[in-house]
């Protein structure tokens, strides 16, 4: 008797005191890491809104920069029009003094809008006559050398397009890492086509997106077909599926393995910057909640048992002496 007195008074103790305390954890847990997750996707669907916002913003700054050299004015004249037209007009016949103008003209131009620009480290001007004109900060990109067969032209000259941007690798081996080109045609007072400024932009539209962790690992950006076209950090591998989704969504967050892929279009070719965060912070987290949950029952256990031995002492014993 004493015996059931006992293990029934135990059960019943630990059944009022435990229970309770698991389910609450667990349903603490649980709404826990829920939540986490939550605030853990929107804090990284507003960090490539936020690169994708600086991304564009640096294009913006290129286009407002290229459409003001294209329509300075030099002594009243349009400067790159007013060149682009005489080598057109003159060809073989221009004069070296004149092109010695040209150029003074020119790099006046330039100089004076693109010193402080920390994104345009050079300008070309291809004319007509075969003659190219260029400026640079630092060092020559040799971008003139065998330009008619280069990608860039060729897309100009097939698709008659008032803008182009593309990635470029000079063809000179010691200049060495990939740059951005914008390239625009200049026209004459007719609107005809007289010559293309091209624009040499360093990769810091990429690389010096202001982000926090989330944005740390891998971040590259895709074009219109999925393909990589620039790696900003790390070396992001994404299969058919993923690229499939991204493509047909262009914003949003895609769950895959250890972790999520988040990503936002760009205004420049249709462009999308892509994003893998993981979830080992999350992970650590429930880890520790565990843990503590864990300790948190043993104390709990040690407690009833203390208190079934001196319920026992103080009410049940007596009772069998009795």
């Amino acid at each position: 008797m004493k015996k059931t007195i006992k293990k029934e008074f135990a059960i019943c103790l630990l059944c009022v005191s435990v229970l309770p305390v698991l389910i609450l954890s667990f349903i603490h847990i649980a709404s826990f890491r829920k939540f986490y997750d939550e605030r853990t996707k929107m804090t990284a669907s507003a960090e490539i809104e936020k690169a994708a916002y600086q991304i564009n913003l640096a294009f913006q700054e290129v286009d407002a920069l290229t459409s003001s050299i294209i329509y300075s004015k030099y002594n009243n004249l349009y400067c790159l029009q007013n060149i682009a037209e005489m080598e057109s007009k003159k060809k073989n016949t221009i004069t070296p003094m004149e092109r010695l103008t040209n150029y003074r003209e020119y790099m006046y131009i330039c100089s004076n809008l693109i010193c402080n620009n920390k994104y345009v480290e050079g300008v070309y001007l291809f004319n007509k006559s075969g003659y190219t004109y260029s400026y640079t900060k630092t060092k020559e990109f040799y971008l003139e050398r065998d330009y008619t067969e280069s990608e860039w032209y060729k897309t100009m000259e097939e698709n008659n397009l008032y803008k182009y941007i593309t990635l470029w690798t000079s063809p000179v081996k010691r200049i060495t890492g990939e740059y951005i080109l914008e390239i625009c045609p200049i026209a004459n007072g007719s609107g005809e086509k007289e010559a293309y400024i091209a624009v040499v932009c360093n990769k810091n539209i990429f690389e010096k997106v202001e982000s926090n962790s989330l944005l740390d690992d891998e971040a590259a950006i895709l074009d219109i077909d999925g393909k990589i076209v620039y790696n900003i950090m790390g070396n992001i591998a994404l299969d058919d599926r993923e690229k499939s989704a991204i493509l047909e969504n262009r914003n949003g967050i895609l769950s895959v393995a250890n972790g999520s892929l988040i990503y936002n279009s760009l205004d420049v070719n249709n462009w999308i910057i892509v994003s893998k965060y993981s979830v080992d912070e999350l992970g650590e987290l429930y880890k520790s909640n565990i843990e503590t949950l864990a300790i948190y029952l043993f104390i709990c256990f040690i407690f009833i048992v203390g208190m079934v031995w001196i319920l026992e002492k103080r009410y049940i014993d007596p009772m069998g002496s009795g």
